[in-house]
């Protein structure tokens, strides 16, 4: 038997986009691709292909794999390509790379679009040059796109829902649930098998011994109902730093294991929670979330672990708790650290043994549920429980602010949210007409937001997003549903920044308060002034008596940093790790 192997009779190339995958499912079918030959790997190729040509984006670059198959040696008998334009500066080792091929005897189809944007070549005009066969793909409508995006799973038509459940698939592919091609192959192979909106999911990769078989369409539809009440969640960006966050997510969504997500405000907590449980083996069970902030302690106990009639004052039925809700699943507590003491024992007991009391009665109760806990560093080091935070911890990831994301991904997540506006109502005022006009927002629109960002790419990476992701949202929001020019709202955002800059102490007592890893505590701070006051040329009774205080209270304020006690967590004295240990872990 030769060791050679088979030429590969099918290769499909093809771009993520919902666009791109609806494309590619009108071009097979046009073919007469069958799901068959797309689901056996013997008999086709399903290639991710990117288009961008750099660093991030290797080696799955469309350029760079057209180059490869242009140089094999025994090439695809017919090439399908699902690509809405090419950059002008590939556009040669393209067109090179495809001559190539088609000397070769390869057929070649390409859907794309016929309008390209500034800086891009429509392969229309490369597939006219070569004598290849081109299909136009179909443009983005904001009629189109607005009910998939932002409408509920129950109004949505078959072709909405199909679209939808696309969109799911494409974001199992971002988070890396499994190789990209296995993917698409998957994706465009359902596809092709019905038309209808009764589609399926595979099982979890590598988990075929704890799921029979794909998921049912019902079961299926219930996720992609989760899915869109949800927003569309995503987690964007393509640097290495969130690459390796998405997959810390893929890993540990696959364990049963408890995770404890820490972050400042607005860096996607809630997000990661999501993809813990959707990537995993209980996808198909509850999710549920309590924000543990801003509610009192009674309605916590209640929200948590349910009530008897007549436990409290209102409590007119029985309730059963998310803890008993979210049996089999996933139960995700945000601002953790704002639960009390008491309830974080009967959490931790929980946790320990599956037991729990439901308020107002005696009669133990057990349930079982996998819980993912969030929270700000500073606020877990100070006010969580060490046996809980260690119950918990059993593994920890980081949500990086967004400063610390390089300035590529900063780029990357105002597009991804500029694009989710589109359908979005527009309000401006137009000063032809003397009043305010009202229109969805456009592709036209979101294009020419992109090269708004573009323009300001060094005004974005210069202030410090002390919302961080959130708060670079609600600027992409406003800018395009008030028609705010982006530069605007940057330069008022930079004049405040400079503002509370000039606040700070330039002697360095004082830091300057961006988040809440900035904060030190009111000790340190005294610690500080003392010190630097100390330098004065006063001897320590009349620098006492300047500042108010006793001899004594005076030097024990000058002590080094390092005598000041450090928060104990509750309950003391097991030690809590370091921030850099947290990070490490």
């Amino acid at each position: 038997m030769s060791g050679k192997r088979a030429p590969r009779k099918l290769v499909v190339l093809t771009e993520s986009s919902t666009r791109c995958i609806m494309g590619m499912e009108q071009l097979c079918r046009e073919l007469t691709v069958t799901a068959g030959e797309l689901a056996d790997s013997g008999a086709s190729e399903v290639r991710w292909v990117r288009y961008h040509d750099d660093e991030y984006s290797q080696p799955d670059s469309l350029v760079t794999v057209l180059d490869a198959l242009a140089a094999a040696s025994a090439p695809a008998a017919r090439l399908l390509l699902a690509f809405p334009f090419v950059s002008t500066n590939q556009a040669a080792r393209i067109t090179a790379a495809l001559q190539t091929l088609k000397a070769k005897g390869c057929e070649i189809y390409w859907c794309g679009a016929t309008a390209a944007k500034p800086g891009t070549t429509s392969p229309q005009s490369l597939c006219s040059q070569l004598g290849l066969a081109f299909r136009e793909m179909a443009a983005y409508r904001a009629e189109r796109t607005s009910p998939v995006m932002k409408g509920f799973w129950e109004k949505m038509d078959d072709s909405h829902k199909r679209a939808a459940w696309i969109e799911y698939r494409m974001r199992q592919l971002y988070m890396r649930q499994d190789q990209p091609g296995a993917i698409l192959r998957d994706t465009l192979s359902e596809l092709l098998r019905t038309t209808s909106a009764d589609l399926t999911l595979p099982p979890v990769p590598d988990a075929a011994d704890k799921i029979q078989g794909r998921l049912p369409a019902k079961t299926t539809q219930a996720l992609l109902a989760r899915y869109s009440a949800k927003g569309y969640p995503a987690i964007a960006g393509r640097t290495q730093v969130i690459e390796e966050l998405k997959k810390t997510i893929a890993c540990l969504a696959r364990t049963e294991q408890n995770v404890l997500i820490i972050g400042e405000t607005g860096t996607g907590k809630e997000m990661a929670a999501y993809f813990l449980h959707e990537l995993g083996l209980k996808r198909d069970k509850p999710y549920l979330e309590l924000n543990c902030a801003g509610i009192d302690d009674d309605q916590a106990e209640s929200m948590l672990f349910g009530h008897v009639k007549g436990a409290f004052t209102g409590a007119i039925e029985t309730r059963k708790g998310l803890v008993d809700e979210a049996a089999g699943g996933t139960l995700f507590l945000d601002e953790l650290p704002e639960l009390s003491g008491r309830l974080q024992a009967k959490l931790l007991r929980f946790i320990q043994s599956g037991e729990y009391y439901t308020m107002g009665s005696s009669v133990k109760k057990t349930a079982s549920c996998r819980i993912v806990a969030g929270g700000q560093l500073d606020r877990i080091k100070e006010h969580i429980r060490s046996d809980l935070y260690h119950r918990l911890a059993e593994s920890v990831i980081h949500m990086p602010a967004l400063r610390e994301l390089p300035d590529h991904d900063k780029i990357i997540i105002a597009r991804n949210r500029a694009d989710d506006l589109q359908g979005k109502i527009r309000s401006f005022w137009d000063d032809n007409e003397n009043r305010p006009q009202h229109r969805p927002i456009t592709q036209g629109d979101i294009d020419q937001f992109w090269d708004e960002i573009e323009h300001n790419k060094q005004l974005i990476s210069s202030y410090c997003w002390p919302g961080n992701v959130r708060e670079l949202y609600g600027v992409v929001k406003r800018s395009l549903t008030q028609a705010i020019p982006l530069k605007t709202m940057l330069d008022e955002l930079l004049a405040q920044q400079s503002a509370v800059s000039a606040l700070a102490e330039p002697d360095g007592i004082a830091p300057v308060i961006r988040s809440a890893d900035d904060l030190i505590t009111l000790a340190e701070l005294q610690h500080r002034y003392v010190t630097r006051a100390a330098t004065l040329a006063l001897s320590q009774k009349e620098l006492a008596q300047r500042l108010g205080c006793a001899i004594n209270t005076l030097k024990e304020k000058l002590k080094p940093a390092g005598g000041v006690a450090e928060p104990e967590l509750q309950p003391a004295p097991v030690d809590q790790p370091s921030p850099r240990s947290l990070r490490n872990r």
